[in-house]
């Protein structure tokens, strides 16, 4: 399970501190997700980019292959990444909806009628049919 660093007790603090001082690299990496995420935290576009640029920097400095990679592939996303601090939004919602289509579509194991499957689509759209209130009358 995955904490974040805030949110752990004393002692798994502790065990946490102990790992990083054993392991260079994966404290390194622990380092650079805990920037990650404070680049995320960021409402200023030009701040973003500075503080992007660094961090990609950073990482390719640290010669930690995987690391290094991952930089190189995010750097070419910068102004996206950037854009972030202006429109803080995610895909999460989008992520969801998209999975719902698809259950949608295994259940009914494909449909011959396109226009009843995009019919379809639209009513799991309807708010009330997307989460429905569990009263009991």
């Amino acid at each position: 399970m995955l904490i974040n660093s805030d949110k752990l007790s004393d002692s798994k603090t502790e065990q946490l501190h102990s790992i990083l001082q054993d392991h260079h690299d994966l404290a390194v990496c622990y380092a650079m997700k805990e920037e990650m995420c404070r680049l995320y935290e960021l409402t200023d576009y030009q701040q973003s980019v500075t503080g992007w640029t660094k961090w990609f920097q950073a990482a390719k400095e640290s010669e930690i292959p995987t690391l290094v990679r991952f930089a190189v592939r995010k750097e070419k996303r910068l102004p996206g990444l950037a854009a972030h601090a202006i429109h803080p939004i995610s895909t999460g919602k989008l992520e969801g909806f998209n999975n719902k289509i698809k259950v949608a579509k295994r259940i009914g194991y494909g449909y011959r009628d396109d226009d009843f499957f995009f019919t379809l689509i639209r009513y799991l759209s309807i708010p009330s049919v997307r989460s429905p209130s569990h009263k009991k009358s």
